[in-house]
């Protein structure tokens, strides 16, 4: 009797999981809590539990933080008040396809018609935004309201599928839909599309997700706890080397304020900026003229003999003494291609080089010396427009190399949380805009382990609250499989 009884249990579940959805039988997560399972009032419904519990918790906390305008999404003004974007998720483990319909085209109409039966978004602004995965089809398709689409056009939206296909292809199920979410809020918030010339998700997952394993990975709720504080270490250093560039680039600052080799603050702060070539401190001004092609940052190699002809800027001013001897003083030194470090460091480096550490220009070429320009830097001159666009562009190039140099030695100190797209994007970015967002930046986001836990406890009560009554009407929407 039991073994019938334990029979019809395998070939009920066997049915349920065979099943295939349709617009129709979807649940809705906000009315059929307990068919969506999630056991509350949600914003996701994954009936056939694609997704382990703490992954869905951890993406129901990140639309959360989308709805709410947790930095760094945003809210936009919905009539007169300030709104968020809403976010919906469908996921099955097959949907019905009819005789002769490709798989693409039933998860195109599917989408929509979930997005409209849920009323995903508000119904004045129609800024929602419906994810829906079928794992058998192997599809995936991002429905926008006609507000959303504004903010996340459709190639945007391609961009964050095929950035996904590596995790989808791999069965990393929760990790893709957790960085599709992300995505999505990224670009509701400005931020470009994802790149997906590379393999990201191998990436973050083979140093483990945070937010989700840290404890198990480390072993120890200390170690869980060491990361946390060296990640908001990394976001400190970050946001300080982001403000130095913005205050170089803008001339309010006449140098940077610490030392591009060991991160530490200099022991005189920057002086004011110095005109329009305040990018550079001014002690360097002509050198940095001279010498409009740097080489790029390399690492840290072995050299020659010590080198000489250096120059010192304390506190905004220039100077032309020689060594302090102040020991392990931060006193700011600038080199004759404009990079400054601190006094020891470079004493350090010195020791073994004569060479500068970033861009490699030699340091001991004395004052007035041919540049390979066909006359002494000290007789360059910048009265015509064209040699004053060469120095700037020098200028801008002495700040560039920097940045890099800066943020691959951060990336040494915190190679968990910071990887070589991370590093290159943020300096292109740089060159191209004159900032970076490190703060924008979607595998940052996703090894926050602090957020992780955050929006895991969010996420784990669910989602109040209706729809809004939104539509994908007048909205747009991609998809794809992998």
């Amino acid at each position: 009797m039991r073994g019938c009884t334990f029979l019809v249990v395998l070939l009920v579940l066997g049915v349920h999981a065979g099943a295939e959805w349709t617009p129709s039988t979807f649940p809705n997560p906000k009315v059929d809590i307990g068919k969506c399972g999630r056991r509350v009032a949600s914003n996701i419904c994954d009936p056939d539990g694609v997704l382990a519990q703490a992954e869905a918790d951890r993406v129901e906390g990140v639309i959360k933080d989308i709805w709410a305008g947790v930095d760094p999404y945003i809210r936009k003004k919905c009539g007169d008040e300030m709104e968020g974007y809403m976010v919906g998720v469908a996921l099955m483990r097959s949907m019905h396809v009819d005789p002769g319909q490709e798989p693409g085209a039933a998860a195109e109409a599917f989408a929509h018609a979930v997005h409209a039966a849920w009323g995903v978004g508000s119904a004045a602004c129609n800024n929602g935004v419906l994810l829906l995965l079928a794992l058998d089809q192997r599809q995936v398709y991002i429905s926008t309201g006609a507000g959303a689409t504004k903010a996340l056009p459709d190639a945007h939206l391609a961009a964050i599928i095929a950035a996904a296909r590596p995790l989808l292809r791999r069965q990393l199920t929760g990790e893709a839909v957790q960085q599709m979410v992300v995505d999505v809020g990224l670009g509701l918030a400005g931020s470009p599309g994802p790149r997906h010339d590379s393999e990201d998700g191998l990436d973050w997952v083979g140093v483990g997700i945070f937010g989700t394993v840290a404890a198990v990975i480390g072993g120890s709720m200390w170690k869980h706890w060491r990361r946390k504080k060296e990640f908001k270490a990394c976001k400190r250093m970050l946001d300080k080397i982001k403000r130095e560039q913005d205050n170089l680039r803008t001339h309010a600052w006449s140098r940077p304020a610490s030392c591009p080799v060991c991160l530490e603050d200099f022991s005189a702060p920057p002086g004011p900026g110095e005109g329009a070539e305040g990018t550079v401190p001014s002690s360097t001004a002509d050198e940095a003229r001279a010498s409009s092609s740097s080489a790029p940052s390399a690492p840290l190699l072995p050299g020659g003999d010590a080198g000489v002809g250096l120059r010192r800027r304390s506190g905004g001013q220039e100077g032309a003494k020689e060594g302090s001897g102040d020991g392990d003083a931060k006193t700011p030194v600038t080199l004759r291609c404009g990079h400054t470090f601190c006094e020891p460091c470079l004493e350090q480096w010195l020791d073994n080089h004569t060479n500068c550490p970033i861009c490699r220009q030699d340091v001991s070429t004395p004052p007035g010396a041919p540049t390979g320009k066909g006359q002494p830097a000290t007789q360059q001159q910048t009265s015509t427009a064209e040699e004053r666009e060469r120095a700037q562009r020098a200028a801008q190039e002495v700040l560039n190399t920097d940045l890099s140099f800066r943020l691959l030695m951060l990336q040494r100190m915190y190679p968990w949380y910071l990887t070589d797209d991370m590093i290159g994007r943020w300096t292109g970015e740089a060159r191209e805009t004159g900032t970076f967002d490190w703060a924008g930046t979607r595998e940052f986001q996703l090894r926050d382990p602090g957020v992780a836990a955050q929006q895991r406890e969010s996420g784990a009560s669910g989602f109040g609250g209706g729809w809004g009554g939104g539509h994908s009407v007048g909205g747009g929407g991609a998809g794809g499989s992998w």
